[in-house]
């Protein structure tokens, strides 16, 4: 149940902290997000963050790409901050409901 969480606060860890190039913490971020199980995600509103954690990493992604070749400044921080933020919602939505029903699918709510 909380293979899920650790993956995710890995990710956020690997993006958000260190002083690795933009390019490198996305890549750290990435392996801990590729082992999420899509089936852990039940509901519309975890399917709806995961995927815009993925466009966010893509869009940082492209940026850093961009920049790189451009030679301008990195990429400003409030766009890794929104992707960072995406996650830890993610992270956040996904326990709640684990916790409420007792874990992935299949469960019923205790009461």
């Amino acid at each position: 149940m909380m293979v899920t969480r650790d993956l995710l606060d890995q990710a956020v860890h690997h993006l958000a902290v260190g002083s690795q190039s933009l390019r490198e913490r996305l890549e750290r971020s990435s392996a801990p997000l590729a082992a999420v199980r899509r089936e852990e995600l039940e509901t519309e509103e975890e399917q709806a963050l995961y995927a815009r954690v993925q466009l966010g990493l893509n869009q940082l992604r492209r940026e850093a790409h961009t920049r790189d070749l451009l030679e301008r400044d990195p990429v400003p921080i409030f766009a890794l901050e929104a992707t960072a933020s995406h996650i830890v919602e993610l992270r956040d939505v996904t326990t709640r409901r684990m916790l409420r029903t007792g874990g992935p699918r299949g469960r019923r709510e205790r009461g």
